[in-house]
């Protein structure tokens, strides 16, 4: 491990040879510099340090020792003498520090001191014959001997009625390593060794947490963890902390607060869909009745951390399609939402693989696909795509939507009539009708389908509860319109200025 380096690095080129350089050794120099490598054996007064023992360090240059050993490096000539400078921070200044000139050793103890920080290590040497001090190289190193203290962030209510939870938390150092043992109220070990995530956060999670456990499931009762983070320097702190999970007292329901696919009375086609939307909080159980082409079907979804839920491969029939959505929590409350499709046999669009799928993290992407039949105008998450002769697409400069806050990406492919030749004609001015309940978060009202014409706004629970209308063109850059410091039990909106505007998306924000 080599570890050396200059303090001074222009003071040192000119001290690292003898002041008359002869002929020899300044073309062994050029060699050298030809090479395009550094021997120090090609040079008299030549003086550098490194480690000597890299297991004195538990990670790069951080110590948990009071005293390591350097390994001197030298040139053809020995020093008589050496001086070693320990200084805590930028608190170094060799020039005008006593010297404690000592006799040259190849490996050098240096006590660092008492305390945790960083120490700057300078040696310097003397040759025999002169009076002048060769300086060498500078060295680095961070004490840390105190072990991290470690506490919870997240969940913030250690008494929950929440099956799954999110166990974040933040340290006073860089963690390298975390991992927790979880008990039930018996004592009986449900997880052993499950890693924490040091480093990890997760979507709508705390964005300074230092370690997050994802996605604990909770045993009916006390659940004690215990949880262990190695620091940087290697140093481990054990602590504990218990969470409860009762459904005790708990009679509020999960609310949808948006279906945003599909939307009601909205034009459907193809042989299957997925309704997806957001509930103000998880519950574990989805199910739900799908009536259409004279048949029922019983339906169950899924939904994720932050509410966010999806029914996929729906069977959709010609015609109306009623659906029911039931969201159950584990207290067993419920509560439903109705919303009525219509499946139509044509067109039919596709959307091809997206290779790789690491492009799906960026904000903005190509994506490809099939029309059938090509004689319609088409766009994608508010994007109008190239459609050819043949059926196949191109939408180029596409948002990258991502409803439930990174880990899916959604793309919403609106097929429209063919008004004129040119495939980028301008969108219709249709009326896009949005619903929703004010939450604790942003939502974004009509994330798949930009307003074109008329948007209208239809909020519940706004009772006393400021907020804030906000629009943007991009689903990135969010402007606000419409501040409600006092509003009633429902608001109602209505902007018919999107065909002057221009196509946008709408957003509503609690302010509390």
């Amino acid at each position: 491990m080599s570890v050396g380096w200059s303090l001074r690095a222009p003071h040192f080129l000119i001290l690292a040879f003898s002041l008359c350089l002869s002929q020899t050794v300044a073309s062994a120099l050029a060699q050298v510099r030809r090479a395009n490598r550094f021997d120090p054996k090609m040079h008299q007064r030549y003086f550098d340090v490194q480690a000597a023992n890299p297991a004195e360090f538990s990670s790069g240059l951080t110590t948990t020792n009071a005293r390591i050993t350097l390994k001197l490096i030298i040139g053809q000539q020995t020093p008589e003498v050496i001086a070693v400078f320990v200084g805590r921070g930028e608190d170094l200044d060799p020039d005008n520090t006593p010297a404690r000139w000592i006799p040259f050793t190849e490996t050098l103890p240096v006590d660092l001191g008492e305390g945790d920080g960083e120490r700057h290590i300078f040696v310097a040497a003397r040759w025999k014959a002169t009076d002048r001090n060769y300086e060498g190289s500078g060295f680095e190193v961070t004490v840390s001997r105190s072990r991290a203290a470690v506490w919870i962030t997240r969940p913030k209510q250690l008494v929950t009625s929440q099956p799954v939870i999110q166990l974040q938390g933040r340290a006073t150092r860089k963690l390298v390593r975390c991992s927790y043992d979880q008990f039930d109220q018996k004592g009986n070990v449900v997880q052993q060794d499950e890693d924490a995530g040091a480093g990890v956060n997760y979507p709508g999670g705390d964005p300074d947490a230092d370690f997050t456990c994802i996605d604990v499931e909770l045993t009916p009762g006390t659940n004690t963890f215990v949880l262990r983070c190695t620091d940087e320097s290697g140093l481990t702190t054990t602590t504990n902390v218990t969470v409860v999970f009762s459904t005790a007292g708990d009679t509020r329901p999960p609310v949808f607060q948006f279906v945003h696919f599909p939307q009601p009375g909205q034009t459907v086609s193809g042989e299957r869909f997925t309704a997806r939307g957001s509930l103000d909080a998880y519950a574990p159980s989805l199910t739900g009745q799908l009536i259409g082409g004279g048949r029922t079907n019983q339906i169950s979804g899924y939904a994720e951390r932050n509410g966010y839920f999806w029914y996929k491969d729906l069977p959709l029939a010609t015609g109306p399609n009623y659906l029911t959505l039931t969201a159950t929590d584990a207290a067993g409350n419920s509560s439903h939402t109705n919303l009525m499709l219509v499946g139509v046999s044509a067109p039919v669009v596709t959307l091809d693989e997206i290779v790789p799928a690491q492009k799906l993290w960026q904000s903005r992407i190509t994506v490809t696909g099939k029309l059938t039949p090509p004689t319609h105008r088409l766009l994608v998450n508010g994007v109008a795509a190239v459609v050819k002769a043949d059926g196949t697409w191109v939408a180029r400069d596409v948002p990258t939507v991502s409803p439930d806050g990174g880990g899916a990406a959604t793309f919403d492919m609106t097929v429209l009539p063919l008004e004129e030749a040119s495939t980028n004609s301008p969108p219709p001015k249709e009326q896009v009708l949005a619903q929703a309940r004010l939450g604790t978060k942003p939502l974004t009202l009509n994330p798949a389908r930009p307003a074109c014409g008329v948007f209208q706004l239809h909020v519940a629970d706004t009772a006393g509860r400021p907020f804030v209308l906000l629009t943007s063109t991009n689903l990135q850059d969010w402007t606000p319109i419409l501040t409600n410091l006092n509003p009633g039990a429902t608001f109602d909106y209505t902007d018919a200025n999107v065909a002057v505007t221009g196509c946008r998306f709408f957003q509503i924000k609690p302010m509390q």
